[in-house]
């Protein structure tokens, strides 16, 4: 069973050497890769020539760049707000979110666990359209420092309690043992530098409004506060500068920007 198994995958490896260039100049018996010739090879980005998965995917990156660069110039050239208007603009954009934000975003654009609803009017680094797109290009890093050894467990849900009930205006749960006096004392104190004092936040610091329970991207319970002002949160957005370049990002930006200042989305966002 074993050599079977065996000449089993040299037969396969065989099989593709045949079909595939693989063989020192062997082109391959499939069609489309008759280009392959060793005398007018262009170098690909790393330096080498011949056949490889990943010379195939820069030519068809380039094949693609080709077709699309100007058009996404074009887009690149005009406002992100004209952009957010154009039917065929947010086509492509909406291509581009699939290929690389709806894995954190979700395919709505409606977040997940500590990842941001995009469809709101809650943003944590600002709304404005080139705010948007500053964020997609360079990416943001946020800290929420831990502050259980600073305040104290009593400390952490004491501010909690403050953050639910003053803040948010709803009321804890049955039993809980936390004073919300107590907790604006020491929101005052630890908390209002980077939330401000109304606990409004500050865009500049990527600190969130805790007045809209929508902010809360890990979670507004009193237990889920509780474990954010515990342990705090770090969440990273990852530049997409280097990897999709200006014109394509200021599409994205104008994507995003379509999804919470669409007609649609004004509505429900002032309900």
């Amino acid at each position: 069973m074993v050599v079977h198994a065996v000449c089993g995958h040299h037969h396969f490896a065989l099989g593709y050497l045949v079909l595939y260039p693989g063989l020192g100049n062997w082109k391959g018996l499939l069609p489309g890769y008759n280009y392959l010739d060793n005398e007018k090879q262009t170098a690909f980005a790393n330096g080498q020539t011949g056949w490889t998965g990943v010379h195939e995917w820069e030519k068809e990156m380039a094949r693609s760049d080709a077709k699309f660069g100007p058009i996404f110039a074009k887009f690149a050239s005009m406002p992100i707000e004209e952009v957010a208007k154009d039917p065929q603009a947010l086509k492509m954009g909406g291509r581009l979110f699939a290929s690389n934000c709806s894995v954190c975003h979700g395919s709505d654009a409606k977040g997940a666990y500590g990842f941001p609803n995009l469809t709101d009017a809650d943003w944590r680094w600002g709304g404005e359209p080139e705010t948007i797109k500053t964020t997609i290009m360079g990416g943001r890093h946020a800290v929420m420092p831990a502050w259980a050894e600073v305040i104290g467990e009593q400390g952490v849900a004491d501010v909690a309690a403050f953050v639910v009930t003053n803040l948010d205006g709803r009321k804890l749960p049955e039993g809980t043992k936390a004073d919300p006096v107590a907790g604006q004392k020491l929101f005052a104190a630890n908390c209002v530098a980077c939330h401000g004092p109304e606990g409004k936040g500050t865009p500049a610091m990527g600190a969130p409004n805790l007045t809209h329970p929508a902010a809360f991207i890990y979670g507004s319970s009193f237990a889920q506060l509780q474990q954010t002002i515990r342990y705090g949160r770090q969440g990273q957005m990852p530049a997409q500068e280097q990897l999709q370049g200006n014109d394509k990002v200021h599409l994205l930006a104008a994507y995003v920007y379509s999804l919470s200042h669409g007609e649609k989305a004004v509505a429900e966002n002032a309900q």
